[in-house]
């Protein structure tokens, strides 16, 4: 097989960006703002990490306008009138502009944001008072909660075609998110297995958490126009759009299946053990067989290109097969009928998903159980007249398989899954893999496992065994202490800042397994908490207890 190393792709339309763009000494093309530390709201861990993993990609191609953090960002860089200041700062300079903190949404559908420091008096921003895409901004990143709200009384277009002045597509949640690093990094690592921004930013969030709901929103001067954006535009595109028509998709889980509700319930076994992974070294031959069982030229699987992050793919056309550095398996088909919304049976949904994982080898290199099934959403409306919102459809279902080792279930959102999506013609759109075969069960601790030559013998591993109330009250110490380190900063502003408390959180999800990352898996407990910090603004939290390792 031959080998070749390429550059990483751009996100950006070629014939869009040139000498005439740069205006003021900028680009024109990126800009961010990141809050961790709030002038009058609680603040957050992880936001600075998100908005730095979404603009560190983008500005390897071209450099990005600005990137304000914590009391730098604030309420002039939102509004009409300074949104393009120097025609080079503000929501509306940047073709695309990314933003995260903290969401809120209130029962009119005015979706606002607490910022890091006052500007006339004023720390917080409001949709309703916003004007974007008369000037620069196409792309819109909301990483916040409540961003861009689908259910009940709640549209994309009820809150936000009032601000929409020729903006291509915004990026949100429907529901309250977790606070978490990766958003934007996973988001380009998405994109770069040849998706559409809308898919990427999808699965991005999912493999964060499954409890989410993840939303992206499109427009056009057609119907027709406005949902072959959403499902399709994956470049940077510096013209404006009407906003005559608006089409959404997003995520929901449907279904959880029998095999994994007898799974989740099972006990730790009599003698737990840490798993040792089978390292990436043979993802190569297993990825041309899949690529291969879904349609790859035998032209296609002969090269064999590498990006410059380390990460291996073949290309055929519209269709990309890749193994990540950690070994994921990712196969984008290029087929995708969105159109057709006749929805197709569970169950034969999970005949074809069961069919492929057979195909392509996948069921043998991992004890797999199919966990639940994924509805992909879409729905459409027009901002004419007095406005019509059409019905919710399924154009895409998700079998979800989740690895078990050892008898338990790993518990990862992002590791230690396949995911096979289906579209209503039966078509398999992707196929996600990130299990990873067993090669041993050792008593021994993970500190233990790697050669050292200072060390006379491997201890054994540690192992809690702990009754609900002690296992609760470590969840609360770890939550508490997350919380903790949040607010062991500087407050921006005179406004009192809310404090949260542990004990009031809300558990959104808990289970016992595997925790699989890098080579090895070990026996952890997880929780996810939903934090309420009080102005209608929440976040959620994973904590993790180690039970052996």
């Amino acid at each position: 097989m031959k080998k070749m190393i390429v550059e990483s792709e751009s996100p950006i339309a070629k014939s869009k960006v040139g000498a005439e763009a740069v205006i003021s000494g900028s680009a024109d093309m990126y800009g961010a703002c990141s809050i961790e530390t709030f002038s009058s709201a609680s603040p957050l861990g992880l936001t600075h990490e998100d908005a730095q993993g979404w603009i560190d990609y983008v500005t390897k191609f071209t450099p990005g306008n600005f990137w304000y953090k914590d009391s730098g960002v604030q309420v002039w860089l939102y509004e009409e009138q300074y949104d393009n200041w120097q025609d080079t700062y503000g929501a509306d300079a940047v073709v695309a502009f990314y933003h995260s903190g903290h969401g809120a949404m209130d029962n009119n559908g005015v979706f606002q944001i607490p910022l890091g420091s006052k500007w006339s008096n004023r720390d917080w921003a409001f949709s309703s008072d916003m004007r974007l895409g008369n000037e620069t901004v196409r792309y819109i990143f909301w990483s916040t909660c409540y961003s861009c709200r689908i259910s009940g009384t709640h549209n994309p277009i009820r809150t936000w075609h009032p601000a929409n002045l020729g903006f291509r597509m915004l990026f949100g949640f429907e529901t309250v998110s977790v606070d978490d690093a990766n958003y934007g990094k996973f988001f380009w690592e998405e994109w770069n297995k040849n998706k559409s921004f809308s898919t990427a930013w999808l699965d991005a969030s999912w493999r964060i958490s499954h409890n989410q709901t993840p939303t992206v929103v499109a427009t056009g001067a057609t119907a027709a126009e406005a949902q072959n954006r959403v499902f399709n535009e994956r470049i940077f595109d510096g013209a404006a759009t009407s906003r005559n028509f608006y089409h959404w998709r997003w995520y929901s889980a449907a279904a959880t299946t029998s095999e994994m509700l007898l799974a989740s319930t099972a006990a730790i076994p009599a003698e737990p053990k840490i798993a040792i992974l089978e390292s990436a070294t043979t993802q190569d031959r297993e990825l041309v067989k899949a690529a291969t069982v879904l349609g790859f030229s035998n032209k296609a699987t002969e090269t064999m290109l590498y990006d410059r992050d380390g990460n291996a793919y073949l290309k055929d056309g519209d269709k990309r097969a890749s193994v990540a550095k950690d070994g994921t398996i990712s196969i984008v088909t290029g087929k995708y009928n969105y159109e057709n919304t006749r929805q197709i049976s569970q169950d034969k949904a999970i005949t074809i998903a069961k069919s492929v994982l057979a195909e392509t080898g996948f069921d043998k290199k991992a004890d797999l159980r199919i966990e639940k099934v994924i509805h992909g959403f879409s729905c459409g409306g027009s901002s004419k007249g007095g406005g019509e919102i059409g019905e919710p459809v399924v154009t895409e279902t998700i079998v979800q398989f989740r690895q078990l080792i050892d008898g338990l279930p790993t518990i990862n959102d992002g590791n230690g899954l396949v995911r096979v999506s289906i579209d209503n013609d039966g078509n398999v759109i992707a196929i996600t893999n990130s299990a990873k075969k067993v090669v041993d069960l050792s008593t021994k601790a993970k500190s233990t496992l790697a050669p050292d030559s200072n060390r006379k013998g491997a201890a054994d591993s540690k192992y809690a065994s702990f009754d609900e109330k002690t296992l609760d009250k470590l969840f609360q110490q770890k939550l508490a202490a997350i919380l903790a380190r949040n607010s062991a900063t500087e407050t921006n502003g005179t406004g009192a800042l809310r404090s949260a408390s542990a004990k009031d959180a809300e558990i959104i999800e808990e289970k016992i397994g595997y925790n699989v990352n890098g080579g090895y898996g070990s026996i952890e407990a997880q929780r996810e908490y939903e934090v309420d910090f009080g102005d209608n603004l929440k976040k959620r939290y994973k904590v993790r207890v180690p039970i052996y390792s």
